[in-house]
């Protein structure tokens, strides 16, 4: 919204809740076909994204979406364009490192949070 990059929480209820709609819907078409009888279907964004609260919870409190780990942040290039890297999981950090030709970062995705200084370097 100010023009920088930043990292969000993606509009997971909006998300689920579609999915969750089109789930049913399926359903709802495979028993009219079985059985020749409709259904009501009713999907809330808020009952839909009830069991998914964890994740939103986790995500604060493991600070991944604060900008202050390394392997999952944005970066501005040299031309002034931005690059996201998620990398989250060890093996594509590795790789990614590794194609980089940085293979000593390998070992620091787990460093103390905030990463600022293996995020300058990036």
């Amino acid at each position: 919204m100010n023009g920088k990059p930043r990292i969000v929480i993606p509009l997971v209820a909006d998300n689920t809740a579609a999915l969750k709609a089109l789930n049913l819907v399926c359903a709802a078409l495979y028993y009219l076909e079985k059985t020749d009888l409709g259904c009501v279907l009713d999907v809330s964004i808020s009952g839909a994204v009830a069991d998914w609260q964890y994740m939103f919870e986790h995500a604060l409190l493991s600070r991944q979406f604060s900008g202050d780990l390394a392997c999952y942040n944005i970066y501005q290039t040299s031309d002034g364009a931005y690059i996201t890297l998620g990398a989250l999981v060890p093996k594509f950090w590795k790789k990614f490192c590794i194609s980089v030709e940085r293979p000593e970062w390998v070992s620091r995705q787990n460093e103390k949070l905030p990463q600022y200084n293996l995020i300058k370097e990036l």
